[in-house]
């Protein structure tokens, strides 16, 4: 897929609203019982960057870049302001032990970059494709290495020169920004916006976390529904939250077409 290593503009990021999601089939029985099918192994994020256009010449920089895409077709960089780093609460500096990303084994010489999600027992893993230039950090066994690896920014893979030995634990710490590419709706309203001689009314910028995911295997329906978790940061980050986009689904017999549901909601004022 087209894909350009350039970043949406950051003023405008900096106000944004983040929806968290995964994407579940639900077959409900007769009975009160249902069976769940997880259809991705990742979680998407979608983004509503509308919040941070405070000015007619925001909403013209904005509809300028998205001419650039194309629309929907090439993809791009997204700063989430709310999940950038590896470091503490996702926003504080990156140290290179912040998260494993491989073992030695004498012979592996690459490793991508991966971020850790953790709940008790259960830890989630996101892939990391686009981290930032000059944030990346890599230790061996604890012991940060300043030299003699490499890092492509534009899949998140570390190259280090000597490969590991068996079992030493290669570690990580980075900052990172999302790939994304506009929703399909977005062209009507930034020209809906722009034929006005003022900005009057916040327009919404719906932007899609671009995932590389491998379909599930034995799935036997298609449609389900979605659930997820909105949510927004103070007024130096994103004043304010939107609801949670409907998802678009295929009517099965004896399937819910119910839309998503948002299982968490915040709505903060200060941090």
């Amino acid at each position: 897929m087209a894909f350009h290593e350039e970043l949406f503009p950051l003023r405008i990021a900096l106000g944004a609203a983040v929806e968290t999601y995964y994407s579940t089939a639900i077959h409900e029985t007769d009975s009160p019982h249902e069976e769940r099918i997880g259809r991705w192994t990742q979680a998407r994020r979608r983004y509503d960057a509308g919040l941070g256009v405070q000015t007619k010449e925001q909403a013209e920089e904005v509809y300028r870049f998205f001419l650039a895409r194309r629309g929907t077709e090439i993809g791009f960089r997204f700063r989430d302001y709310l999940d950038w780093s590896t470091g503490l609460w996702g926003t504080e500096d990156p140290t290179p032990t912040d998260v494993v990303i491989g073992t030695g084994d004498d012979s592996t010489t690459t490793f991508q970059l991966v971020k850790k999600y953790s709940d008790g027992t259960v830890t989630r893993t996101r892939t990391i494709t686009k981290p930032i230039a000059g944030t990346v950090r890599v230790a061996i066994d604890g012991v940060e290495q300043t030299s003699g690896w490499t890092v492509d920014t534009t899949t998140g893979i570390v190259t280090i020169t000597s490969a590991p030995v068996t079992d030493e634990e290669i570690t990580a710490g980075f900052r990172f920004d999302v790939p994304g590419r506009f929703a399909q709706e977005l062209g009507d309203g930034l020209r809906l916006l722009l034929s006005s001689r003022r900005l009057r009314t916040v327009p919404s910028i719906p932007i899609i976390e671009l995932l590389d995911e491998e379909p599930v295997q034995g799935e036997f329906f298609f449609g389900g529904s979605g659930a997820g978790v909105v949510l927004a940061a103070s007024p130096r980050l994103a004043p304010a939250c939107p609801d949670a986009p409907p998802a678009t689904r295929t009517a099965s017999p004896g399937l819910s077409t119910a839309p998503p549901q948002t299982i968490f909601s915040s709505y903060t004022s200060s941090l």
